[in-house]
């Protein structure tokens, strides 16, 4: 694999580009002919979107880039060393004191990202429009949006989760 990026062709590189569109539309077309009824998802809620059309510009933009930083990563000598040898990730921590830490920083990185005005990551959008649809107002801290996961989850999971389908 790394041997292929790193020596690989225009060519290669625009049918690399070219699948991951195509895999992009896919995903859309997927989701669109897999709603229900009474599933009320639409593209805004999986993808960046214009005109209720998804924003494929974003998308291959995102992709050229990724592609030429994993190009200048597959042609360091060390980093190829490293991913032939193999990597170490780091243990989830135990459900435990470790893990309260853990569902902290996760809460605080998410409660950040609804923040903003227009959230790119996915679960924040998604969490964002609950909040709204539920008229909850702004959660105040990412303790509280910890809390109101943890206390409404029963609720919460069909809807979160569906997001990963």
């Amino acid at each position: 694999m790394i041997e292929a990026i790193s020596k690989g062709s225009r060519d290669s590189q625009n049918r690399w580009l070219s699948e991951f569109t195509k895999a992009v539309y896919e995903a859309a077309r997927y989701i669109t002919e897999n709603t229900t009824e009474d599933e009320t998802y639409s593209l805004d809620d999986f993808f960046v979107t214009e005109n209720e059309e998804i924003n494929i510009e974003h998308y291959q933009a995102r992709a050229r880039e990724k592609l030429r930083g994993d190009i200048a990563l597959a042609r360091d000598p060390s980093f190829s060393e490293r991913y032939k040898a193999g990597y170490s990730f780091p243990k989830v921590p135990q459900m435990g004191d470790d893990f309260d830490d853990f569902a902290m920083d996760w809460s605080r990185n998410l409660f950040n990202k609804m923040r903003r005005d227009n959230p790119q990551n996915r679960l924040a959008k998604l969490i964002k429009k609950v909040i709204e649809r539920e008229e909850l107002g702004s959660l105040e801290s990412p303790q509280a949006l910890l809390d109101w996961l943890r206390s409404d989850w029963e609720n919460l999971c069909p809807v979160l989760t569906a997001y990963h389908k």
